[in-house]
């Protein structure tokens, strides 16, 4: 299966590594994942949504569970965020 390579808006290209492990319980998706978003690996949490506005509609920006989300997908639109404490979403778009 080919897929399309992902870009954020701001043109960093995202490469998956691993995709983290799947929580079953409360707080992101999906746990541990590793991230290449231009130049520098992430790892972290992974948040997935239809809508970008979920994130603040469920409260996850004042959820404590979701501090270590590196990647929040929603959509067909990525949004990557700094770490705790330093709230800072870059949004951006696969192409």
């Amino acid at each position: 299966m080919v897929t399309p390579p992902l870009n954020t808006f701001e043109g960093d290209s995202i490469e998956v590594i691993h995709p983290g492990t799947p929580n079953g319980g409360g707080g992101p998706d999906f746990l541990n994942a590793k991230i290449w978003i231009g130049d520098t690996l992430w790892v972290g949490d992974v948040e997935l949504y239809l809508k970008a506005s979920s994130w603040y509609h469920h409260q996850h920006h004042l959820d404590k569970q979701y501090d270590s989300v590196v990647l929040h997908v929603f959509g067909r639109t990525i949004t990557k965020f700094a770490p705790p404490g330093s709230f800072a979403p870059m949004s951006g778009a696969v192409s």
